[in-house]
């Protein structure tokens, strides 16, 4: 007789929880129900947490971790759900990961499993999961989930929900992938955090990237000072030339003010000159006996002849 037919002859709620540790240790996993019960009933915590070490059943261990009166069989159930979840154990095919993954609540074991998961159906059910999260305590597993997920989907999944300045930079300078790295490089627009990530990033693409839009800056900005330069000089010019216009302006105006002022001087010095110049008198006309005008001299005016005569 094995040892297993020994107990089987005896009550499974023996007083003695070496015994009924022993008793488990013998069933097969096929023995769920009896797991199942131990798992749930036993009064003993430690034979509660062995039991939990044998079950693969996903709603059977969700209500011993959310339910359990002990936080080490609670820890336990947690642990059996993620391994079930991460496909820990033969014969867990996938249909019982996602169902481990749905059973599971814990934001810290979710995020686990979808960092560790090389299923990607199990990796963004867990990410589904997370979104029921805390806000403030999603954007911190997704920025952990971005950093480390095994698979590159999930990471830039985890990527996109992060909007926070420390979030991007904190994946710039840790995260050991190209692309996400690189994306959190992208994001950064201090330059401080640029030069820091150029100066410290453990991933040598996104180091790389950062120098090159440093450089890309530098060259604006240099651009940018060029064009200032440009258009000062040209406002300066244009007032130089707006300047020497209101100059020639204002001369033409003195001169063509001083070209009047002249033509009224001598306008006036003429009238002046023609008042004070006496009247010219003109001899008197004389008239002769016969009632004809003379001359100045005296002598009558000859008439002209009619034509033919001698």
């Amino acid at each position: 007789m094995t040892l297993l037919d020994r107990f089987r002859t005896q009550p499974q709620r023996d007083p003695d929880p070496s015994v009924r540790l022993a008793y488990l240790a013998e069933l097969p996993l096929t023995e769920r129900d009896q797991i199942i019960a131990a798992a749930r009933d036993d009064e003993d915590a430690r034979v509660r947490k062995a039991a939990v070490g044998k079950l693969l059943d996903p709603q059977a261990l969700a209500a011993i971790a959310r339910d359990d009166a002990d936080a080490s069989v609670r820890d336990a159930a947690l642990v059996m759900l993620r391994d079930i979840a991460l496909d820990a154990f033969e014969g867990v095919d996938e249909a019982v990961s996602l169902a481990a993954v749905d059973a599971l609540a814990d934001a810290r074991t979710l995020a686990q499993v979808a960092k560790t998961s090389l299923r990607e159906t199990v990796a963004r059910q867990a990410m589904s999961a997370l979104s029921r999260i805390d806000a403030t305590a999603r954007a911190q597993v997704m920025a952990s989930i971005a950093r480390h997920a095994e698979l590159e989907s999930i990471r830039l999944s985890a990527f996109e929900h992060l909007s926070d300045r420390d979030d991007f930079l904190a994946v710039a300078l840790n995260c050991d992938f190209k692309e996400t790295a690189s994306a959190a490089v992208s994001r950064l627009t201090d330059r401080a955090d640029l030069e820091q990530v150029a100066e410290r990033a453990k991933n040598k693409p996104a180091a790389k990237h950062a120098r090159l839009i440093l450089r890309e800056q530098d060259e604006a900005a240099a651009r940018a000072a060029a064009d200032a330069q440009a258009a000062e000089d040209d406002r300066r010019n244009a007032a130089a030339l707006a300047d020497a216009d209101r100059v020639r302006a204002a001369a033409g105006a003195v001169a063509d003010e001083k070209r009047l002022r002249d033509q009224e001087n001598e306008r006036a010095a003429a009238e002046r000159a023609a008042e004070d110049e006496p009247p010219r008198l003109r001899p008197p006309r004389r008239v002769t006996r016969s009632g004809k005008a003379r001359t100045p001299r005296g002598r009558p005016r000859k008439r002209a002849k009619p034509n033919g005569a001698g």
